[in-house]
């Protein structure tokens, strides 16, 4: 299930460790990125 988990997250199994730390801070970034494009 580990694994499983780890490709839902748009990780590969291997990256299980850094899957939760890049969709953190993808998080903030989404927030940033549309608003840097509004405002360009």
């Amino acid at each position: 299930m580990g694994e499983t988990t780890a490709v839902a997250h748009g990780g590969n199994p291997q990256d299980r460790a850094a899957s939760p730390r890049p969709r953190c801070i993808a998080v903030p970034c989404s927030r940033q990125l549309p608003r840097s494009l509004m405002n360009e």
